[in-house]
Protein backbone atom coordinates (compact mmCIF):
# COMPACT_ATOMS: atom_id res chain seq x y z
CA UNK A 1 0.00 0.00 0.00
CA UNK A 2 3.01 2.46 0.67
CA UNK A 3 4.16 1.62 -2.03
CA UNK A 4 1.25 2.98 -4.17
CA UNK A 5 0.79 6.18 -1.85
CA UNK A 6 4.14 7.21 -2.93
CA UNK A 7 3.97 7.38 -6.62
CA UNK A 8 0.43 8.97 -6.28
CA UNK A 9 1.77 11.80 -4.18
CA UNK A 10 4.80 12.46 -6.38
CA UNK A 11 2.44 13.22 -9.18
CA UNK A 12 -0.05 15.54 -7.38
CA UNK A 13 2.55 17.31 -6.39
CA UNK A 14 4.11 17.29 -9.97
CA UNK A 15 0.67 18.23 -10.86
CA UNK A 16 0.28 21.71 -8.37
CA UNK A 17 3.81 22.67 -9.47
CA UNK A 18 2.38 22.72 -12.86
CA UNK A 19 -0.75 24.29 -12.22
CA UNK A 20 1.02 26.82 -9.44
CA UNK A 21 3.35 27.85 -12.42
CA UNK A 22 0.66 28.16 -15.14
CA UNK A 23 -1.07 30.36 -13.03
CA UNK A 24 1.69 32.87 -12.77
CA UNK A 25 2.44 32.47 -16.40
CA UNK A 26 2.06 36.16 -17.98
CA UNK A 27 0.21 36.98 -14.58
CA UNK A 28 -0.18 40.71 -15.23
CA UNK A 29 -1.10 40.78 -18.81
CA UNK A 30 -4.08 38.75 -18.40
CA UNK A 31 -5.47 40.11 -15.47
CA UNK A 32 -4.84 43.82 -17.32
CA UNK A 33 -7.91 45.01 -18.97
CA UNK A 34 -6.87 45.86 -22.57
CA UNK A 35 -9.02 48.82 -22.58
CA UNK A 36 -8.75 50.94 -19.32
CA UNK A 37 -6.21 53.74 -19.23
CA UNK A 38 -3.03 53.15 -18.02
CA UNK A 39 0.33 54.49 -18.62
CA UNK A 40 1.04 53.43 -21.77
CA UNK A 41 -2.75 54.54 -23.33
CA UNK A 42 -3.31 57.52 -21.70
CA UNK A 43 -3.44 61.03 -23.81
CA UNK A 44 -2.97 63.72 -22.22
CA UNK A 45 -4.95 65.88 -24.97
CA UNK A 46 -8.07 64.80 -22.64
CA UNK A 47 -6.60 66.03 -19.68
CA UNK A 48 -5.94 68.89 -21.24
CA UNK A 49 -9.42 69.33 -22.00
CA UNK A 50 -10.54 69.13 -18.31
CA UNK A 51 -8.39 71.79 -17.40
CA UNK A 52 -10.10 74.01 -19.62
CA UNK A 53 -13.64 73.00 -18.61
CA UNK A 54 -12.34 73.57 -15.28
CA UNK A 55 -11.05 76.97 -15.83
CA UNK A 56 -14.67 78.16 -16.51
CA UNK A 57 -16.14 76.82 -13.33
CA UNK A 58 -16.13 73.40 -10.69
CA UNK A 59 -17.43 70.60 -12.34
CA UNK A 60 -20.31 70.91 -9.26
CA UNK A 61 -21.34 74.07 -11.31
CA UNK A 62 -21.86 75.58 -7.52
CA UNK A 63 -18.57 75.81 -5.50
CA UNK A 64 -15.98 78.08 -6.88
CA UNK A 65 -18.33 79.21 -9.73
CA UNK A 66 -20.86 80.78 -7.32
CA UNK A 67 -18.57 81.96 -4.03
CA UNK A 68 -15.57 82.15 -6.05
CA UNK A 69 -16.84 83.90 -9.42
CA UNK A 70 -20.09 85.61 -8.34
CA UNK A 71 -20.36 86.41 -4.03
CA UNK A 72 -16.39 87.14 -4.04
CA UNK A 73 -14.55 88.37 -7.31
CA UNK A 74 -18.04 90.20 -8.23
CA UNK A 75 -18.12 92.66 -5.42
CA UNK A 76 -14.45 93.80 -6.54
CA UNK A 77 -15.61 94.98 -9.83
CA UNK A 78 -19.22 96.53 -8.55
CA UNK A 79 -21.14 98.01 -5.06
CA UNK A 80 -23.85 94.95 -4.71
CA UNK A 81 -26.25 96.62 -2.16
CA UNK A 82 -28.26 94.03 -0.67
CA UNK A 83 -29.95 92.93 2.43
CA UNK A 84 -28.37 89.23 1.94
CA UNK A 85 -25.48 89.11 4.03
CA UNK A 86 -23.36 86.72 1.37
CA UNK A 87 -23.26 89.62 -0.87
CA UNK A 88 -19.81 91.07 1.03
CA UNK A 89 -18.77 93.98 -0.83
CA UNK A 90 -21.14 97.09 0.20
CA UNK A 91 -20.61 95.70 4.20
CA UNK A 92 -16.81 94.82 3.97
CA UNK A 93 -17.21 91.95 5.48
CA UNK A 94 -15.09 88.40 5.05
CA UNK A 95 -16.16 85.12 4.51
CA UNK A 96 -13.49 82.92 4.12
CA UNK A 97 -15.89 80.48 2.81
CA UNK A 98 -16.27 82.66 0.43
CA UNK A 99 -12.60 84.05 -0.62
CA UNK A 100 -11.08 80.96 -0.40
CA UNK A 101 -13.32 78.99 -2.61
CA UNK A 102 -11.36 79.45 -6.13
CA UNK A 103 -8.58 78.49 -4.33
CA UNK A 104 -10.28 75.75 -3.45
CA UNK A 105 -9.67 72.23 -1.19
CA UNK A 106 -9.19 68.41 -1.98
CA UNK A 107 -12.21 68.05 -4.21
CA UNK A 108 -12.84 71.43 -6.10
CA UNK A 109 -11.25 74.74 -6.72
CA UNK A 110 -8.73 75.80 -9.03
CA UNK A 111 -5.40 74.12 -8.09
CA UNK A 112 -7.24 70.50 -7.63
CA UNK A 113 -8.86 70.91 -11.01
CA UNK A 114 -7.01 72.72 -13.27
CA UNK A 115 -3.10 73.25 -11.89
CA UNK A 116 -3.10 69.37 -10.92
CA UNK A 117 -4.41 68.56 -14.38
CA UNK A 118 -2.39 71.12 -16.51
CA UNK A 119 0.75 70.18 -14.66
CA UNK A 120 0.06 66.88 -15.64
CA UNK A 121 -0.14 67.60 -19.41
CA UNK A 122 3.45 69.39 -19.02
CA UNK A 123 5.64 66.79 -17.23
CA UNK A 124 3.59 64.29 -19.53
CA UNK A 125 5.04 65.98 -22.69
CA UNK A 126 8.17 67.57 -22.34
CA UNK A 127 10.49 65.78 -23.21
CA UNK A 128 8.34 64.17 -26.09
CA UNK A 129 8.70 66.15 -29.83
CA UNK A 130 6.23 64.10 -30.97
CA UNK A 131 3.67 66.49 -28.60
CA UNK A 132 5.61 69.61 -29.01
CA UNK A 133 2.28 72.05 -29.66
CA UNK A 134 0.42 70.12 -27.13
CA UNK A 135 3.27 70.63 -24.71
CA UNK A 136 3.64 74.72 -25.68
CA UNK A 137 -0.46 74.93 -25.85
CA UNK A 138 -0.29 73.51 -22.07
CA UNK A 139 2.62 76.12 -21.07
CA UNK A 140 0.28 78.83 -22.51
CA UNK A 141 -3.00 77.94 -20.64
CA UNK A 142 -0.83 77.03 -17.55
CA UNK A 143 0.01 80.77 -17.51
CA UNK A 144 -3.78 81.78 -18.10
CA UNK A 145 -4.36 79.86 -14.80
CA UNK A 146 -2.08 81.22 -12.94
CA UNK A 147 -2.45 84.39 -14.17
CA UNK A 148 -6.40 84.41 -12.40
CA UNK A 149 -4.80 82.99 -9.18
CA UNK A 150 -2.18 85.11 -8.35
CA UNK A 151 -4.71 88.29 -9.41
CA UNK A 152 -7.16 87.16 -7.20
CA UNK A 153 -4.64 86.19 -4.21
CA UNK A 154 -1.02 87.99 -4.86
CA UNK A 155 1.19 85.55 -3.36
CA UNK A 156 0.56 81.86 -4.34
CA UNK A 157 2.23 78.14 -5.04
CA UNK A 158 3.62 77.96 -8.35
CA UNK A 159 7.27 77.08 -9.09
CA UNK A 160 6.03 74.13 -6.71
CA UNK A 161 2.29 73.76 -7.60
CA UNK A 162 1.14 70.33 -8.85
CA UNK A 163 3.97 68.35 -8.52
CA UNK A 164 3.31 66.39 -5.48
CA UNK A 165 2.90 63.12 -7.08
CA UNK A 166 5.87 64.06 -9.51
CA UNK A 167 8.28 65.14 -6.49
CA UNK A 168 6.83 64.59 -4.01
CA UNK A 169 6.41 68.06 -2.72
CA UNK A 170 3.25 67.98 -0.64
CA UNK A 171 3.66 71.76 0.67
CA UNK A 172 4.39 74.03 -1.90
CA UNK A 173 6.45 77.14 -1.37
CA UNK A 174 4.47 80.75 -1.95
CA UNK A 175 6.09 82.63 -4.78
CA UNK A 176 5.89 85.90 -4.46
CA UNK A 177 3.19 87.77 -6.99
CA UNK A 178 6.16 89.82 -8.87
CA UNK A 179 8.16 86.58 -9.68
CA UNK A 180 4.96 84.51 -10.98
CA UNK A 181 4.52 87.34 -13.31
CA UNK A 182 7.54 87.85 -14.77
CA UNK A 183 8.12 83.89 -15.48
CA UNK A 184 4.34 83.69 -16.56
CA UNK A 185 5.69 85.93 -19.32
CA UNK A 186 8.97 84.26 -20.08
CA UNK A 187 6.78 80.77 -20.18
CA UNK A 188 4.38 82.17 -22.95
CA UNK A 189 6.80 83.90 -24.91
CA UNK A 190 8.67 80.64 -25.39
CA UNK A 191 5.90 78.77 -25.86
CA UNK A 192 4.55 80.65 -28.68
CA UNK A 193 7.77 80.57 -30.25
CA UNK A 194 7.88 77.01 -29.93
CA UNK A 195 4.57 76.66 -31.41
CA UNK A 196 4.28 74.43 -35.13
CA UNK A 197 1.32 74.93 -37.46
CA UNK A 198 3.20 72.03 -38.92
CA UNK A 199 3.73 70.13 -36.08
CA UNK A 200 1.47 67.93 -33.87
CA UNK A 201 -2.24 68.26 -34.29
CA UNK A 202 -4.28 68.99 -30.50
CA UNK A 203 -7.31 67.40 -30.28
CA UNK A 204 -7.91 68.08 -26.87
CA UNK A 205 -8.23 71.66 -26.98
CA UNK A 206 -11.97 72.85 -26.58
CA UNK A 207 -11.11 76.55 -26.71
CA UNK A 208 -8.99 77.16 -30.54
CA UNK A 209 -9.95 73.51 -31.77
CA UNK A 210 -6.17 72.98 -32.30
CA UNK A 211 -5.91 75.73 -34.53
CA UNK A 212 -1.69 76.63 -33.82
CA UNK A 213 -2.45 80.47 -35.38
CA UNK A 214 -4.96 80.90 -33.07
CA UNK A 215 -3.00 79.77 -30.18
CA UNK A 216 0.07 82.11 -31.23
CA UNK A 217 -2.28 85.31 -31.42
CA UNK A 218 -3.71 84.43 -28.49
CA UNK A 219 -0.21 84.06 -26.35
CA UNK A 220 1.02 87.42 -28.47
CA UNK A 221 -1.58 89.30 -26.74
CA UNK A 222 -1.67 87.71 -23.11
CA UNK A 223 0.35 90.44 -21.81
CA UNK A 224 -2.82 92.77 -22.10
CA UNK A 225 -4.95 89.85 -20.52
Amino acid sequence: MKTMIKPIISTLALGLLCVMGSCTKDFEKINTDPISYGKETWDPNYTLSSSQLFYTGSFDFAYDTWRGNLIYSATMMQGLSTVISYWAGDKYLLNEGYTAAYWGNGTVGAYIEQVRNIQDVIVNTKDKPELNNLYQVARIWRAVIFARLTDLYGDVPYSEAGVGFYEKIYKPKFDKQQDIYTDLLKEVDEAVAALKTDGDRVFGDVIYKGNIDKWKRFGNSFYSV
